[in-house]
C-alpha cells in the first residue's frame, strides 16, 4: 500500500511526522472526491429533471462551468472530469445519461460528450416559428408590472433567434402589448432608453 508522508501537527517541543495512508485503488472515483475535498468550493446542486428541465439545465450547465473553473477541474484528465460531473448531477440526471441510446460507455468517461448527450435531450430542437409567435402574442398580464412583463418578454426572445434586433422587438412588444398608457406614450418618443432602464429587470 502506498503512504504519503504529510507534516500535521506541531507543537512547541516538537512536529509530529504522520503516515497518510492511500486506498487500495487510487482509481477516477477516488481521486474526484479528492478534488471535491480539497476545494472549500461546494459543488453545483443536482440537476432538476422535473418542471421546465429546459431552463433547469441551462443553469445547472452554467454552474458547472463555474465549479470547473474555480477548483481548477479542467486541468485534470477528462476521467475525472466526467466522475465529478456524475457526481454532482444528481441520482436522477444520471438515470436519464443511462437511459441514452447516443452514449458508449466510452462517451461516459468524456464529461463534453455527456453534456451534449444530455443537452439534446433536455432541450430538443425548438419550434422556431411557434416561439416567435407565443413572443408576438405576449401581451401585458392584468396583476402583471412593467419590469415583470419586460422580464418575461426577455425570457420568451431568448428561443426566438433575434439576435441583434432582440432590444429594439422587445421594445415594439412592449409599447404594443403594455396596459400602461403612460409607458406606451414614453417609448413612443425618439429617445435610446429602454435598453439602460430595463436592460437589468
Amino acid at each position: 500500500m502506498q503512504v504519503t508522508p504529510l507534516l500535521q501537527r506541531s507543537s512547541p517541543s516538537r512536529i509530529e511526522h504522520v503516515e497518510v495512508q492511500k486506498p487500495p485503488f487510487w482509481n477516477c472515483e477516488y481521486k474526484v472526491y479528492f478534488i471535491m475535498s480539497v476545494y472549500n468550493i461546494p459543488p453545483p446542486p443536482p440537476m432538476n429533471v422535473k418542471d421546465d428541465v429546459s431552463t433547469n439545465w441551462k443553469l445547472f450547465q452554467q454552474s458547472w462551468q463555474f465549479y470547473v473553473t474555480a477548483t481548477e477541474l479542467d486541468k485534470k484528465s477528462k476521467e475525472i472530469q466526467a466522475g465529478a460531473l456524475c457526481s454532482v448531477m444528481g441520482i436522477e440526471c444520471v438515470k436519464v445519461m443511462n437511459s441514452l441510446t447516443t452514449l458508449t460507455a466510452g462517451d461516459k468517461k468524456d464529461p463534453e460528450k455527456i453534456l451534449t448527450a444530455l443537452g439534446d435531450h433536455f432541450m430538443p430542437q425548438k419550434h422556431l416559428l411557434f416561439e416567435r409567435v407565443k413572443f408576438g402574442f405576449a401581451n401585458q398580464g392584468e396583476h402583471e408590472t412593467i419590469d415583470q412583463y419586460v422580464v418575461r418578454l426577455r425570457q420568451l426572445a431568448e428561443s426566438c433567434e433575434f439576435e441583434g434586433l432582440c432590444e429594439s422587438l422587445i421594445r415594439d412588444r412592449l409599447v404594443i402589448g403594455t396596459q400602461d398608457s403612460g409607458t406606451r406614450d414614453r417609448l413612443l418618443r425618439p429617445s435610446p432608453q429602454f435598453g439602460k432602464m430595463h436592460r437589468g429587470s
